[in-house]
């Protein structure tokens, strides 16, 4: 599983645990021991460190039964904040931003050894990631994706630029009046902003296309002046659109499998 993958085994024990308390409805330890084997020891302490992150998050401590009845809120906010902030995330996220890998409290052995399953996983999904310079390159309406179901698992909303959001607030006419503003569609138009703001576009050539044509498309959208070679690029707009309205992917955002096109149709419900 690919959020397996982002967290370390301690991380994964406490998510393990909650849902081992939702399953038992109630913080027993000899019972919770049993069902996970693991040592007694072992599972009081993945409680502590559970209440300690539960604490960090909110400010709050929290009783036992107040655990047991908060267990779906809990597992679903520690499980963002763990993905958040995991090193192969951060890393990732920067990859899609074109940056470098960021100033991490660990070293640079651990950064590639947390960073190395994902080469052959991206790789399956047909990118190509070097984790020295922290580079992805593919099909860069995979990238697109790939960066927006990162910001879905993490439930991170991306602080842009002067420079991204110039991009992201055109993108946002271009798309359909049908289509409401989710928190998962705006962090697809971040996304495609931070893409496009660096010059990756679904294709390197502009479309030609008659002067009624154009005029209509400029009624509908107006991206950066700058971007002169892709203003009247149709790809990118109906990619846009396309996604917003069809993607499985804003149907059930929990789904990290990356799918092909003629898969979608069977993926929506």
């Amino acid at each position: 599983m690919f959020i397996d993958m982002l967290l370390t085994n301690p991380e994964r024990r406490q998510l393990q645990l909650i849902e081992a308390i939702r399953s038992q409805r109630r913080v027993e330890f000899t019972e919770l021991s049993k069902l996970l084997k693991w040592p007694y020891v072992s599972t009081q302490q993945v409680y502590r460190r559970l209440v300690t992150n539960y604490q960090a998050i909110t400010g709050k401590k929290i009783s036992k039964k107040a655990l047991v009845d908060q267990c779906d809120w809990i597992d679903r906010v520690l499980t963002q904040t763990l993905v958040r902030n995991s090193v192969a995330y951060r890393c990732l996220l920067a990859a899609i931003r074109e940056q470098p890998k960021p100033l991490l409290p660990v070293g640079n052995t651990t950064i590639l050894t947390r960073l190395t399953p994902f080469v052959k996983w991206l790789a399956d999904h047909n990118l190509t990631y070097n984790m020295r310079t922290n580079e992805l390159q593919g099909d860069e309406r995979l990238i697109r994706i790939f960066g927006w179901q990162l910001c879905e698992l993490g439930n991170e909303d991306l602080k842009l630029t002067a420079d991204e959001d110039d991009y992201l607030q055109a993108l946002a006419k271009s798309v359909p009046a049908k289509v409401k503003q989710s928190h998962a569609v705006t962090r697809f138009l971040q996304v495609t902003a931070i893409r496009l703001s660096k010059y990756k576009y679904l294709t390197q050539e502009s479309q030609p296309s008659p002067k009624s044509k154009r005029n209509e498309l400029m009624r509908f959208t107006s991206l950066p002046a700058k971007s002169q070679n892709i203003k009247f690029n149709l790809a990118e707009v109906y990619w846009l659109q396309y996604m917003v309205t069809y993607s499985p992917y804003f149907v059930d955002t929990h789904t990290t499998k990356l799918v092909r096109p003629k898969e979608r149709a069977y993926c929506r419900t």
